[in-house]
């Protein structure tokens, strides 16, 4: 009888994890300088990457100065040098995760951590929304 009932909840248990799967499949949204003051709408669960010129090998890096972590989630930068040559510029991307509805400000800055924000500094803000 034990066997029996192993048996029925097994399908179930399937079901369920597969459910569960699609469940978390979540897309990715990519966004750069070009898409400044606008909104961008994710869905929860979305990763929102983040693309905008940079070199962090003067110190001046791009770092997260306003949003709500509890609608965006902030995870992780990495840079992608234009070339091999030493200083080069390039591309730094950012990754947030769309966590809870809702809707913020994302705004980064791009200074030195030595300085204190400043007027001088280059800024990115866009407006996310997430349903």
């Amino acid at each position: 009888m034990k066997t029996v009932k192993r048996l029925r909840i097994l399908p179930v248990a399937l079901l369920l994890l597969s459910v569960a799967c699609i469940a978390g499949d979540s897309g990715e949204v990519t966004i750069d300088g070009g898409a400044a003051g606008s909104t961008v709408t994710l869905d929860e669960g979305d990763t929102l990457r983040v693309e905008l010129e940079g070199n962090p090998t003067t110190g001046y890096e791009w770092q997260v100065s306003a949003v709500d972590d509890a609608v965006l989630l902030y995870e992780d930068s990495d840079f992608d040098a234009d070339s091999d040559a030493e200083g080069s510029s390039g591309t730094v991307t950012l990754t947030f995760d769309a966590v809870g509805a809702g809707a913020t400000l994302l705004e980064l800055i791009e200074r030195p951590s030595w300085e204190p924000p400043s007027e001088s500094h280059r800024r990115f803000s866009v407006n996310i929304r997430v349903e």
